[in-house]
């Protein structure tokens, strides 16, 4: 008796067909392959659905969700989902969904401006522009307001200029100096106005003469420290005390040049002579008795006596 072994081949289905004797087509799209049994497809990465169709990146419309046309997938339209999601030049992660946001730009779309103080991809970089100075979101260069230039800003115009890229001379006077923004004038202590040209009224003194003077007899002030000037014959730091002996004038900064017991004016300094002294400074004359015995008066009356 003759036995016959049978032997069967099975091969695979090739791509795009499944099933018994692979008699069946797997609609499959976008490079997605199928299961040679079930005809299931097996989607690429960044791609969605029965027949891989949609992206996995969704478009962004109108505020709506929209999804890649699929008449245009089957036409083998070269459409890109990444610049389409993506607002202002960012790119989809066809895996993720995630968007890189380009220059400028932040957002789950990229379709935030950067924020005051940050700039470059995603908005990552952090400024370093001072005195108030805006950052460009872009580049992060630095854009000086008035009255400051420099990479980041940090300097102030020189003094005498102010305004935008220091390109305007200050108006102002007794060495006064002008905010560099404005142009206003920064009056010196003692100065006052516009442009700081008048000194301040008797009685006030300092920074914008807005102290007052604390002297006695209303005494008038330095302009500028405040000190009491006290006038002749007086002294101390409210001008509150009369000169010692022998001293006149203002603050009683002078000495008195008057001889033999005579006394000096405080404020003057005039010398009041005593005893019959006289002279600018009592030194001249004197009194009778010390002349006796060298006067033709005093040898007449001692012959008369004889």
């Amino acid at each position: 008796m003759t036995s016959v072994c049978v032997v069967l081949v099975l091969t695979a289905c090739p791509a795009g067909r499944y099933g018994v004797d692979c008699a069946r087509v797997a609609l499959c799209g976008v490079g997605a392959q199928s299961d040679p049994l079930t005809g299931r497809c097996e989607c690429t990465p960044g791609r969605r659905g029965d027949d891989c169709g949609q992206a996995r990146c969704f478009l962004r419309f109108s505020l709506t969700l929209c999804f890649l046309p699929q008449a245009a997938l089957q036409a083998g339209l070269d459409w890109s989902v990444s610049t389409l999601y993506c607002s202002n030049g960012g790119v989809c992660d066809s895996v993720t969904g995630n968007c890189t946001c380009g220059l400028g730009w932040t957002g789950s779309n990229c379709d935030k401006e950067c924020p005051a103080g940050r700039f470059g991809a995603n908005c990552q970089l952090k400024c370093d522009c001072q005195n108030k100075a805006t950052c460009d979101r872009v580049t992060g260069m630095c854009q000086c307001g008035p009255g400051y230039y420099g990479p980041l800003c940090e300097h102030a115009c020189p003094p005498g200029l102010h305004g935008p890229l220091c390109q305007l001379q200050c108006d102002c006077v007794n060495a006064a100096s002008c905010h560099p923004a404005s142009g206003h004038c920064v009056c010196p202590a003692g100065s006052r106005g516009a442009r700081c040209h008048r000194v301040c009224e008797q009685g006030t003194y300092g920074p914008g003469c807005a102290k007052l003077c604390d002297c006695e007899d209303d005494a008038p002030c330095d302009h500028v420290t405040g000190r009491c000037l006290c006038s002749s014959g007086r002294t101390g730091l409210r001008c509150d005390i009369d000169c010692r002996a022998n001293h006149y004038g203002p603050d009683c900064a002078e000495t008195c040049e008057c001889h033999n017991s005579s006394q000096c004016d405080r404020r003057s300094g005039r010398c009041s002579c005593l005893h019959g002294w006289i002279g600018l400074s009592c030194r001249e004359g004197g009194p009778p008795s010390l002349n006796y015995g060298n006067s033709s008066r005093g040898d007449t009356q001692h012959e008369n006596l004889l």
